[in-house]
Protein backbone atom coordinates (compact mmCIF):
# COMPACT_ATOMS: atom_id res chain seq x y z
CA UNK A 1 0.00 0.00 0.00
CA UNK A 2 2.86 2.52 0.60
CA UNK A 3 4.30 2.05 -3.22
CA UNK A 4 0.60 2.68 -3.98
CA UNK A 5 0.08 5.78 -2.17
CA UNK A 6 3.75 6.99 -3.51
CA UNK A 7 2.67 6.12 -7.40
CA UNK A 8 -0.61 8.53 -6.35
CA UNK A 9 1.57 11.40 -4.86
CA UNK A 10 3.62 11.44 -8.64
CA UNK A 11 0.47 11.61 -10.61
CA UNK A 12 -0.48 14.63 -12.01
CA UNK A 13 -3.54 16.38 -10.14
CA UNK A 14 -5.63 16.04 -13.79
CA UNK A 15 -4.69 12.40 -14.04
CA UNK A 16 -5.03 9.13 -11.72
CA UNK A 17 -2.14 6.44 -10.85
CA UNK A 18 -1.90 4.11 -13.32
CA UNK A 19 0.06 1.40 -13.77
CA UNK A 20 1.28 -0.75 -16.46
CA UNK A 21 2.54 -4.77 -15.88
CA UNK A 22 4.25 -6.13 -18.50
CA UNK A 23 6.05 -9.53 -19.19
CA UNK A 24 6.28 -13.05 -21.10
CA UNK A 25 3.90 -15.77 -19.89
CA UNK A 26 4.51 -17.54 -17.06
CA UNK A 27 6.79 -15.00 -15.37
CA UNK A 28 3.97 -13.73 -12.62
CA UNK A 29 2.10 -10.96 -14.29
CA UNK A 30 -1.21 -12.13 -13.04
CA UNK A 31 0.15 -12.00 -9.23
CA UNK A 32 1.90 -9.00 -9.84
CA UNK A 33 -1.18 -7.26 -11.69
CA UNK A 34 -3.33 -8.30 -8.28
CA UNK A 35 -1.03 -6.76 -5.93
CA UNK A 36 -0.94 -3.69 -7.39
CA UNK A 37 -5.14 -3.90 -7.58
CA UNK A 38 -5.21 -4.53 -3.99
CA UNK A 39 -2.76 -2.09 -2.80
CA UNK A 40 -4.73 0.89 -5.46
CA UNK A 41 -7.65 -0.36 -3.56
CA UNK A 42 -6.67 -0.41 -0.46
CA UNK A 43 -5.33 3.24 -0.76
CA UNK A 44 -7.52 4.83 -2.83
CA UNK A 45 -10.83 2.62 -1.67
CA UNK A 46 -11.54 1.42 -5.17
CA UNK A 47 -9.83 0.55 -8.36
CA UNK A 48 -10.04 -0.13 -12.10
CA UNK A 49 -8.47 -3.20 -14.49
CA UNK A 50 -8.20 -3.27 -17.29
CA UNK A 51 -7.61 -6.15 -18.93
CA UNK A 52 -6.03 -6.24 -22.97
CA UNK A 53 -4.32 -10.13 -22.47
CA UNK A 54 -6.66 -11.83 -24.93
CA UNK A 55 -5.55 -15.31 -24.45
CA UNK A 56 -5.13 -15.32 -20.79
CA UNK A 57 -7.66 -12.76 -19.22
CA UNK A 58 -7.66 -12.02 -15.69
CA UNK A 59 -11.38 -11.27 -15.02
CA UNK A 60 -13.12 -12.16 -18.37
CA UNK A 61 -13.63 -14.19 -21.57
CA UNK A 62 -10.73 -14.63 -23.56
CA UNK A 63 -10.46 -12.30 -26.89
CA UNK A 64 -12.17 -9.38 -25.04
CA UNK A 65 -10.47 -6.07 -24.41
CA UNK A 66 -12.29 -5.22 -20.87
CA UNK A 67 -12.96 -2.48 -18.03
CA UNK A 68 -13.53 -3.46 -14.99
CA UNK A 69 -14.40 -1.72 -11.47
CA UNK A 70 -13.42 -3.61 -8.62
CA UNK A 71 -15.95 -4.30 -6.09
CA UNK A 72 -13.18 -6.19 -3.94
CA UNK A 73 -9.68 -7.00 -3.49
CA UNK A 74 -8.90 -9.63 -6.14
CA UNK A 75 -8.52 -13.20 -4.79
CA UNK A 76 -5.42 -15.02 -5.10
CA UNK A 77 -5.82 -18.11 -7.45
CA UNK A 78 -9.75 -17.49 -7.14
CA UNK A 79 -11.40 -18.52 -10.91
CA UNK A 80 -12.85 -15.96 -12.66
CA UNK A 81 -16.30 -16.56 -12.13
CA UNK A 82 -15.69 -15.79 -8.31
CA UNK A 83 -14.00 -12.39 -8.78
CA UNK A 84 -17.40 -10.87 -9.28
CA UNK A 85 -16.09 -7.52 -10.35
CA UNK A 86 -18.52 -5.28 -12.25
CA UNK A 87 -17.85 -5.22 -16.21
CA UNK A 88 -17.70 -1.25 -17.19
CA UNK A 89 -16.84 -1.98 -20.85
CA UNK A 90 -15.73 -4.71 -23.48
CA UNK A 91 -15.04 -4.87 -26.98
CA UNK A 92 -14.28 -8.33 -28.85
CA UNK A 93 -11.16 -7.95 -30.59
CA UNK A 94 -11.47 -11.33 -33.02
CA UNK A 95 -9.83 -13.38 -31.53
CA UNK A 96 -7.59 -14.78 -28.73
CA UNK A 97 -4.51 -13.26 -30.01
CA UNK A 98 -3.85 -9.75 -30.82
CA UNK A 99 -2.12 -10.95 -34.10
CA UNK A 100 -4.95 -11.54 -35.43
CA UNK A 101 -6.51 -8.11 -35.78
CA UNK A 102 -3.92 -5.65 -34.78
CA UNK A 103 -6.18 -2.63 -35.55
CA UNK A 104 -9.02 -3.90 -34.05
CA UNK A 105 -7.45 -4.40 -31.01
CA UNK A 106 -5.81 -1.19 -30.83
CA UNK A 107 -9.25 0.58 -31.02
CA UNK A 108 -10.79 -1.70 -28.44
CA UNK A 109 -7.94 -0.73 -25.54
CA UNK A 110 -8.45 2.70 -26.99
CA UNK A 111 -12.44 2.58 -26.29
CA UNK A 112 -11.90 0.56 -23.16
CA UNK A 113 -9.68 3.63 -22.15
CA UNK A 114 -11.94 5.93 -22.78
CA UNK A 115 -14.90 4.29 -21.08
CA UNK A 116 -12.44 4.23 -17.77
CA UNK A 117 -11.79 8.13 -18.30
CA UNK A 118 -15.78 8.91 -18.83
CA UNK A 119 -15.81 7.44 -14.62
CA UNK A 120 -14.26 10.39 -13.74
CA UNK A 121 -16.94 12.49 -15.03
CA UNK A 122 -19.23 14.01 -12.08
CA UNK A 123 -16.66 13.10 -9.00
CA UNK A 124 -15.52 16.20 -7.15
CA UNK A 125 -12.03 15.89 -8.52
CA UNK A 126 -12.45 14.77 -12.31
CA UNK A 127 -10.65 11.74 -11.88
CA UNK A 128 -11.61 7.90 -12.58
CA UNK A 129 -10.24 6.30 -10.02
CA UNK A 130 -6.62 4.43 -9.79
CA UNK A 131 -6.02 2.02 -12.96
CA UNK A 132 -3.95 -1.33 -13.33
CA UNK A 133 -3.70 -2.46 -17.29
CA UNK A 134 -2.75 -6.12 -17.66
CA UNK A 135 -0.37 -7.07 -21.06
CA UNK A 136 -0.48 -9.52 -23.66
CA UNK A 137 2.74 -12.10 -22.88
CA UNK A 138 3.95 -11.07 -26.61
CA UNK A 139 6.54 -8.68 -25.46
CA UNK A 140 9.01 -9.20 -28.69
CA UNK A 141 8.95 -7.75 -32.08
CA UNK A 142 5.83 -6.88 -32.94
CA UNK A 143 4.39 -7.73 -29.62
CA UNK A 144 5.92 -5.19 -28.12
CA UNK A 145 5.20 -2.62 -30.83
CA UNK A 146 1.47 -3.28 -29.72
CA UNK A 147 2.42 -2.74 -26.14
CA UNK A 148 4.20 0.14 -26.85
CA UNK A 149 0.64 1.32 -28.71
CA UNK A 150 -1.39 0.33 -25.45
CA UNK A 151 1.46 2.80 -23.52
CA UNK A 152 0.73 5.63 -25.67
CA UNK A 153 -3.12 5.41 -24.97
CA UNK A 154 -2.64 5.16 -21.50
CA UNK A 155 -0.15 6.95 -20.44
CA UNK A 156 0.90 4.80 -17.61
CA UNK A 157 2.90 6.36 -14.84
CA UNK A 158 4.39 3.44 -13.63
CA UNK A 159 5.78 0.73 -16.33
CA UNK A 160 6.80 -2.72 -14.31
CA UNK A 161 8.37 -5.33 -16.68
CA UNK A 162 9.10 -8.71 -15.10
CA UNK A 163 11.62 -11.17 -17.04
CA UNK A 164 12.13 -14.66 -15.79
CA UNK A 165 14.41 -14.69 -13.09
CA UNK A 166 14.90 -11.27 -13.21
CA UNK A 167 13.72 -9.22 -10.37
CA UNK A 168 10.61 -6.85 -11.39
CA UNK A 169 11.71 -3.52 -12.98
CA UNK A 170 10.42 0.01 -13.88
CA UNK A 171 10.78 -0.67 -17.31
CA UNK A 172 9.58 3.25 -17.97
CA UNK A 173 13.11 4.44 -15.99
CA UNK A 174 16.63 5.64 -17.27
CA UNK A 175 19.59 3.70 -16.01
CA UNK A 176 21.03 5.58 -12.96
CA UNK A 177 25.06 6.05 -12.99
CA UNK A 178 27.30 3.26 -12.42
CA UNK A 179 28.58 1.71 -9.39
CA UNK A 180 32.05 3.42 -9.26
CA UNK A 181 29.83 7.23 -9.21
CA UNK A 182 30.91 8.23 -12.82
CA UNK A 183 28.48 9.58 -15.24
CA UNK A 184 27.04 6.80 -17.63
CA UNK A 185 25.19 7.20 -20.99
CA UNK A 186 21.70 7.47 -19.96
CA UNK A 187 19.16 5.01 -21.46
CA UNK A 188 15.68 5.31 -22.22
CA UNK A 189 14.14 1.94 -22.09
CA UNK A 190 12.83 0.56 -25.75
CA UNK A 191 8.78 1.28 -24.17
CA UNK A 192 9.44 5.05 -23.55
CA UNK A 193 10.15 4.84 -27.84
CA UNK A 194 7.01 4.17 -29.87
CA UNK A 195 8.17 2.13 -33.24
CA UNK A 196 6.69 3.01 -36.51
CA UNK A 197 4.56 0.34 -36.47
CA UNK A 198 2.84 1.21 -32.88
CA UNK A 199 2.88 4.82 -34.06
CA UNK A 200 0.62 3.52 -37.19
CA UNK A 201 -1.37 1.86 -35.08
CA UNK A 202 -1.92 4.75 -32.95
CA UNK A 203 -2.61 7.25 -35.76
CA UNK A 204 -5.46 4.69 -37.43
CA UNK A 205 -6.90 4.24 -33.73
CA UNK A 206 -7.28 7.90 -33.37
CA UNK A 207 -9.81 7.58 -36.90
CA UNK A 208 -13.33 6.96 -36.50
CA UNK A 209 -14.38 3.59 -37.16
CA UNK A 210 -18.17 1.67 -37.14
CA UNK A 211 -19.33 0.58 -33.41
CA UNK A 212 -16.24 2.40 -31.79
CA UNK A 213 -15.99 5.75 -30.22
CA UNK A 214 -14.54 8.22 -32.29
Amino acid sequence: PALAERLADFAPASRPPIVLVMGAKGVGKSTCCRWFANALFSSAGEACFLETDLGQPELTTPGLVSLHRLRRPLLHGAPTVQHDHGKVAGFFAGGVTPATHPLLYIRCVRAAFEAYLELGQGRADGRPPPLVVNTHGWVTGFGLELVQAILGIVGAQLVIRIRSGVAAEDAASDSGPSSSGSPTKRKRNMLARSGPLAQGLLDAACAPAPGMPA
